[in-house]
């Protein structure tokens, strides 16, 4: 059932700029290339790009890519329902939650491989001391999915081997092989942090966003202020009960500095995946703890399962409300233009590099054509892809004056004769109504596209066609 739907949702989604530009990467580069100079502009570790490779080498249409989310998601979820801890009604719920159904398991990106990362890693958990070595792969593998992965990965060896010494039953600590992981881990962090070492042209903007941890995590859980607070607190107190309080805490606190620099609105379910993988591993001890006790213990843990299990039950409930509303627009609505546009040009012959190129988001088009699309977009290489650099990409600084006057005094010297203009940008739309009201342009043809969270349009993706008419 999940397969299914997931798989007529890929057929639908229109990939965003965000996804072209890692398939631009992989296309356009080589391999050396790629790994050990341009992914620093990004500031995503490689794993994502490994996983395109061979599909983007091998000729796969680019029309095709939301199929290698929908892929790994399924994987994901197979991992889920056959190594759950949690009662199958629950583990029934899990799929169908939005970050599992749909944030990270369409939109073709990095963050899809956290969640198959992360049930590795917990099921690897369960026989650490006795097989360390499937657990350190797992380590490996999320911490070079992103840089959030790498803080909820390193949060785990720290843990796991701070109570590797407190254990009283191990007689040599220092002997375990889980200290030549850490060693292990820590050389492919140092390979990591070399990769991604931002250059000194390097120039990202993300936006205003809210920078209120209470904010974060109010809607994570519900969005309902008292609501999320009950959620809060009942998972704390099962937390520690079953001792693994800080394998939240420590992730969330890691998570949260890193935001605090750079937030996303998808990164959201970043702080969802700590809390549930938290969820997991309480639910892992309580299944496997001891029911012997005073009866008013035993009555005591009885009912603060049920409430657990009502918690969670209540979570994945908004989740996939959520994911119902999300799951139905995308079906119904353009999540991109680039697929639209790019049909179009190729049926007017007009995919042939004779465009001028407003707004990077216009490059979501991009991969669906094997040559340049834009005149005035050259940068060293012939790349297609958007380069976050100030020193070889001019196109920089006309994004970074607010109102867009760069990309105007441009179009008023070079007279182009089509421009291709991205709405994505802030004051894009007025950029727009002054070339109508105040150039020689006309509109030809528009490609709306909404980027949604929790089905709800956030974000414009939307293209424009405009000509010249006086020529």
């Amino acid at each position: 059932m999940y397969a299914g739907l997931i798989l007529v949702l890929a057929a639908r989604h229109e990939p965003w700029f965000d996804e072209a530009q890692a398939w631009l990467l992989v296309r356009d580069l080589s391999l050396w290339d790629l790994l050990a100079h341009y992914l620093r502009y990004e500031g995503h570790p490689s794993l994502w790009y490994l996983v395109l490779w061979i599909p983007v080498k091998m000729g796969m249409p680019y029309s095709w890519l939301p199929v290698i989310p929908a892929a790994i998601a399924i994987i994901t979820t197979w991992l889920v329902l056959r190594f759950s801890p949690f009662p199958r009604f629950l583990t029934a719920m899990i799929p169908f939650g939005y970050f599992f159904l749909y944030q990270y398991a369409v939109i073709a990106r990095n963050y899809v491989l956290i969640p198959l990362g992360l049930i590795l890693l917990l099921v690897a958990h369960r026989r650490l001391r006795e097989h360390p070595w499937p657990y350190a792969i797992m380590l490996l593998f999320l911490s070079h999915t992103s840089v959030h992965g790498a803080i909820i990965a390193t949060s785990f060896l720290i843990l796991d081997l701070v109570s590797l010494l407190a254990d009283d039953s191990v007689r040599t600590p220092f002997r375990h092989p889980l200290w030549i992981v850490a060693v292990v881990f820590v050389c492919s962090i140092l390979l990591m942090v070399w990769q991604l070492w931002l250059p000194r042209d390097v120039v990202y903007t993300a936006g205003k966003t809210v920078k209120d941890p209470v904010v974060w995590m109010n809607q994570t859980f519900s969005g309902i202020g008292w609501l999320s607070a009950v959620i809060f607190g009942v998972s704390m107190i099962w937390m520690e009960r079953q001792r693994v309080l800080l394998y939240y805490l420590v992730p969330v606190c890691g998570l949260m500095i890193l935001f605090m620099e750079v937030f996303k609105i998808w990164h959201e379910g970043l702080l969802f995946l700590t809390w549930f993988s938290a969820m997991w591993l309480a639910s892992d001890r309580e299944r496997n703890a001891s029911s012997s006790g005073p009866a008013v213990q035993q009555e005591w843990s009885r009912f603060l399962r049920r409430a657990v299990y009502g918690v969670i039950a209540l979570v994945f409930g908004i989740q996939i409300v959520w994911a119902a509303k999300a799951y139905g627009y995308d079906v119904r609505e353009p999540y991109s233009g680039g697929k639209a546009c790019a049909k179009y040009l190729h049926q007017h012959q007009l995919d042939n590099g004779s465009l001028f190129l407003i707004g990077y988001n216009a490059l979501g088009v991009q991969p669906y054509v094997d040559r340049p699309l834009f005149y005035n977009y050259s940068l060293p290489g012939n790349v297609t892809f958007w380069l976050w650099s100030v020193k070889d990409n001019p196109f920089i600084q006309y994004r970074l004056t607010t109102d867009l006057t760069g990309y105007l005094e441009l179009v008023q010297r070079q007279k182009p004769r089509r421009i291709l203009l991205g709405l994505n940008e802030p004051n894009s739309e007025d950029l727009l109504k002054t070339l109508l009201d105040t150039q020689p342009y006309r509109q030809i043809c528009a490609f709306p596209g909404e980027i949604i969270w929790k089905g709800v349009p956030i974000e414009q993706d939307a293209l424009v066609l405009l000509e010249r008419t006086d020529e």
